[in-house]
């Protein structure tokens, strides 16, 4: 199959299954019919973080199964960029996080991918760097469209799991976006990050070292699982009139946060 120049050759998968609902939901923190009111979601609201970030490196992602690591590594790429912040990731970064899945450097046979909750347990508990990268994950529902824009448009990115057909991993070889192929069959789970979406007209995600756009029949498809992250310290990094609109409730977030950790 030839490749786009432009495209790494190699590409592997890893979301080892569907991780259980994440305890916390956006709506029980945020409210989303003011913030519609407010900004209003409307059938062309579209919103891109992407631009933010000048590259997003592969993250070993070509040579292992860590495409929960990477796509957590370029959530919290992104959150540094959006707050003004210079902040290097490093593939031993990744790798490290990695390597709490049971992956031994050196064994092959230890590389069996992950879970989208433990990898976002550790960017919580742990983090990339050694210190806490966010204050908390949640859910956003599939099927929740104006949630999924409200939480992008506030914490930048949606954390995202999918089924990914085989069809996907040769769109990507060749440059194309992702769009349907009816009959291909799932090659594995796959884990990315969506900084961009046009509400009700696809969305851009993040995977394998480059930006893939793919169309609403595609999203809709194929991806079953969606959570958002709340970055360390994001109440003081939020603009103060996005504050002023009361759409977020830090206050109850934290006491979710306690109440499943105690």
């Amino acid at each position: 199959m030839p490749a786009h120049p432009l495209r790494a050759h190699g590409m592997k998968l890893g979301r080892s299954e569907r991780s259980p609902k994440p305890k916390i939901n956006v709506r029980d923190f945020i409210d989303i019919e003011k913030a519609k009111s407010s900004w209003p979601v409307a059938e062309e609201a579209s919103v891109d973080y992407s631009t933010l970030v000048s590259s997003w490196p592969m993250f070993l992602n070509d040579q292992l199964g860590d495409c929960t690591c990477a796509g957590a590594a370029h959530a919290v790429q992104l959150f540094h960029a959006m707050a003004g912040e210079q902040f290097t990731v490093a593939d031993s970064d990744v790798e490290r996080m990695y390597e709490q899945s049971g992956y031994v450097p050196g064994k092959p046979e230890t590389d069996q991918g992950w879970t989208l909750a433990a990898a976002a347990d550790y960017l919580r508990t742990v983090g990339l760097q050694g210190k806490p990268d966010i204050e908390a994950e949640a859910e956003v529902s599939v099927d929740d469209e104006d949630a999924e824009q409200v939480a992008l448009e506030l914490f930048g990115c949606l954390y995202e799991g999918m089924e990914c057909p085989e069809s996907a991993l040769q769109q990507a070889q060749e440059g194309k976006p992702w769009s349907v192929v009816k009959g291909s069959p799932i090659d594995g789970g796959h884990c990315v990050i969506r900084p961009k979406a046009t509400l009700r007209k696809g969305a851009l995600h993040i995977t394998w070292g480059t930006a893939i756009p793919a169309t609403e029949e595609f999203d809709k498809e194929y991806f079953d699982e969606y959570m958002v992250f709340v970055p360390k310290d994001w109440e003081s990094k939020l603009p103060e009139q996005i504050l002023q609109l009361g759409i977020v409730d830090f206050s109850k977030l934290a006491a979710l946060v306690d109440g499943f950790q105690a």
